[in-house]
């Protein structure tokens, strides 16, 4: 199956939204690099293949980077990708169990992106942003990219880029898409949803988080805020 960044040759448009969203997550890394003036940690929660990553690490080599994943074939490769990086650590765990010295104040950004919040249940969403949050230290930040919702643009998009990479879609509308595809002889179906302006406000909400800077980047929306 063509990943994500394999496509970015075939879209143009998508491959600038890596780059958007590359640029503003190095903005913010800069940021705190400059008020610290030492090393920072940075984790991208649920890094995939670490693409996003590798570019980060590549542009900050005084930042400590982790990424992790539940699944261990991305985790293989992002490892791989990544390895020439000595600043950068890819482990195969679940953000939603992540061992007690990471999971508490040890984090100076914690990121997730690439629509990652909308690949999991929705009563499973809180727990991943508050896992990501219990990470981050005091005036540490926290920011998540999704897909902008109720977007014809994005919908249509969408269309070409998931059966381009091998999806067969099942239904797709302004808010979700749910595919199909093969793994080893079975067939999966999987759900991404597109989570509206006020669904992002409500979970950061939740964390007791009042002072949220939502800004579009290409077709997505990044989600941003400090732990005070």
């Amino acid at each position: 199956m063509i990943n994500a960044r394999q496509a970015d040759s075939k879209f143009p448009e998508l491959k600038e939204t890596f780059n958007e969203e590359v640029k503003y997550l190095s903005g913010i890394i800069k940021k705190k690099l400059k008020d610290k003036k030492s090393g920072i940690n940075v984790l991208d929660a649920c890094c995939g293949e670490g693409y996003t990553l590798r570019d980060l690490g590549e542009k900050h080599k005084e930042a400590n980077f982790f990424g992790m994943d539940n699944d261990s074939d991305l985790v293989s490769r992002a490892q791989i990708i990544t390895s020439p990086l000595k600043n950068i650590t890819i482990v195969l765990q679940d953000i939603l169990s992540m061992p007690s010295f990471l999971a508490h104040n040890f984090f100076d950004l914690s990121y997730s992106t690439f629509n990652t919040l909308g690949s999991f249940r929705q009563e499973e969403r809180f727990s991943v942003l508050s896992e990501m949050y219990r990470a981050i230290k005091e005036k540490g930040y926290l920011a998540t990219i999704t897909w902008k919702n109720k977007d014809k643009n994005v919908t249509d998009f969408l269309k070409q880029y998931y059966t381009y990479i091998g999806f067969k879609i099942k239904e797709i509308d302004d808010n979700k898409t749910i595919v199909e595809n093969e793994d080893d002889g079975k067939l999966n179906q999987e759900i991404f949803e597109r989570l509206s302006l006020d669904e992002l406000s409500s979970y950061y909400l939740q964390l007791g988080i009042k002072d949220i800077k939502i800004d579009p980047i290409g077709k997505l929306w990044i989600a941003f805020s400090g732990k005070k």
